[in-house]
């Protein structure tokens, strides 16, 4: 034990220990200045598309704000554009020959107005093949952010979960340091002491220190992330990159309906829903996050987002959240033609276990399923035949493709029906828009919240009205792209001409011949060797 008294270890063992403490700070200062770098490389970003719109705005469209300006002055001063306005001081605009002091300054508060104007209109838009400066500074910061967030959050957990323990041991060995204490102190308390400061050595050896110390080197590495390493990732997964952008600065989007269109009290209901996410293998969008709460709070409901906004994504995060609150008995109806994707989607994005009941084996496959638990897929015509036992319960069914069911005196909407008694929740999911045919939305509500359809009032009157939406709201969500991807941009259409090989063109002029007017619209795809394709050449190019 005298090693503690004669010798600096003990110190350097204290200090190592201290340091370890006081580099979580360090990380989290690290985290917070990533954060602030995305906020000002964001607003660059939008200013400098703002100023591209302000430079294609001739100085002319100026004087529709005051006929007064002094259009031809400001161009022979070399104030061509509104942005050279918006760009340049006051005093440049009043040094214009002829310029009163009370003109210039509001020709400046114009071009404000009119940058003000543009800014709240304009889209953040990132894309692999649009690179500059202010995109990839962006694209670095973001890439900084999300990589120290994982360091930050294993080095708090590892503080979290020994710094009790070590704090503790400190105080033991503290009487160490004083030898005048250590003489007159008592053998146990020599012993924790002893005790601590192995403890303490122990770890700073062992697995405490090595994590530490890699934690550490890992966020000295997001310093030196390159713009190249920062494309490849957004490369990889763009969409969390936007995911990250909308947790630090979600006013950037321009989003002007913060709650997707939710009138304002269920939309307060809705927000307070929460989530447990624990083993979902991917980020939810901030508009995906609605969704689920949406799903779980109003319980039996039909998602409309439209195609591509993640609605099977949506149904797996609900899934996966009543998973982590007990639930264990999941099924997802959908056609035979998606029952793969919906496997490999689940077995992707989280640790929810799959069963396929589907063919021969279903039987066997259903049964196992109704041991084990985890999320059985299956199809319309499957369904007919699962009967589980009077007591079972489902906890969730998922319906996909929903209007196949909108028959209700189909053979499979009875199977639905039948089969929706046994389930506590109830999720109908349709890409298709159901406004404009409402009788078959109707009948899918019928399934879900009858009580909202017996208190509708001329639904079909009001199938074209805000109310309308409003009335359903309970029951049935939908999202536009255009609504919550504001950072898609605008569709571009380029016509491409190719020129016909000599295959194409024989098998153009017998099908004109023939007078074959599907076969000259499917020229180029009806050909011997698809190699000889010249649109097939084009779309490889």
């Amino acid at each position: 034990m005298a090693i503690l008294f004669t010798s600096k270890i003990l110190n350097n063992i204290l200090e190592e220990h201290k340091n370890i403490f006081s580099r979580l700070r360090d990380a989290e200062n690290l985290g917070e200045q990533y954060r602030r770098e995305i906020i000002e490389s964001a607003d660059a970003l939008r200013n400098s598309k703002v100023i591209k719109i302000l430079k294609g705005k001739a100085v002319e469209e100026i004087s529709t704000y005051n006929e007064d300006f002094c259009v031809k002055e400001l161009r022979e001063h070399g104030f061509f554009t509104i942005a050279d306005l918006y760009q340049v001081s006051l005093e440049e605009i009043s040094s214009v020959y002829g310029m009163t002091e009370e003109m210039a300054q509001s020709i400046k508060d114009t071009s404000i107005e009119m940058f003000n104007k543009e800014l709240k209109e304009v889209k953040i838009t990132l894309s692999i093949d649009n690179k500059s400066r202010v995109t990839t500074d962006l694209v670095q910061s973001i890439t900084k952010y999300k990589k120290s967030l994982n360091y930050i959050k294993e080095y708090r957990g590892l503080i979290i979960d020994n710094s009790d323990f070590i704090y503790s041991a400190m105080d033991d060995v503290d009487i160490s340091q004083n030898m005048i204490k250590w003489m007159f102190a008592s053998k146990d308390r020599k012993q924790n002491a002893q005790e601590s400061y192995e403890y303490l050595s122990a770890l700073l050896t062992g697995d405490y220190g090595h994590r530490a110390k890699d934690i550490m080197k890992g966020l000295e590495r997001t310093k030196s992330i390159s713009q190249e390493q920062a494309w490849e990732e957004f490369e990889k997964d763009s969409i969390l990159f936007f995911s990250v952008l909308e947790d630090v600065y979600y006013s950037i989007f321009n989003i002007e309906d913060a709650v997707y269109g939710l009138p304002e009290d269920l939309a307060k209901e809705i927000e307070g829903e929460s989530l447990f996410l624990e083993g979902l293998h991917c980020r939810l969008r901030k508009y995906q996050e609605w969704g689920v709460k949406y799903i779980l709070r109003q319980k039996r409901v039909l998602l409309g987002d439209e195609m591509g906004l993640g609605k099977t994504i949506q149904a797996i995060g609900a899934m996966v959240s009543l998973r982590n609150t007990g639930a264990t008995h999941f099924i997802v109806v959908c056609p035979a033609s998606v029952m793969e994707n919906w496997c490999r989607e689940i077995t992707k994005h989280s640790t929810l276990p799959v069963t396929r009941i589907y063919g021969k084996g279903k039987m066997d496959s259903f049964n196992s399923w109704l041991e084990n638990g985890g999320v059985a897929v299956t199809t319309y015509e499957t369904i007919v035949n699962l009967e589980p036992q009077n007591d079972f319960r489902f906890c969730m069914l998922v319906v996909d493709e929903a209007h196949y069911i909108k028959n209700p005196l189909s053979k499979r909407s009875q199977s639905i029906k039948r089969i929706s008694k046994k389930s506590d929740r109830l999720l109908f999911i349709a890409g298709t828009a159901l406004e404009n045919r409402v009788h078959e939305m109707i009948e899918l509500i019928k399934m879900l919240q009858p009580d909202i359809v017996r208190n509708m009032d001329c639904v079909i009157s009001l199938s074209k009205a805000s109310q309308f939406r409003k009335q359903i709201a309970p029951v049935y969500y939908r999202r536009k792209r255009d609504e919550v991807l504001t950072e898609l941009p605008e569709l571009i259409e380029n016509e491409e001409w190719c020129v016909m090989s000599q295959e194409e063109e024989e098998v153009y002029e017998n099908s004109v011949l023939e007078q074959n007017s599907m076969s000259i619209r499917r020229l180029s795809w009806n050909i011997d060797d698809i190699k000889n394709s010249s649109k097939a050449k084009r779309m490889l190019e």
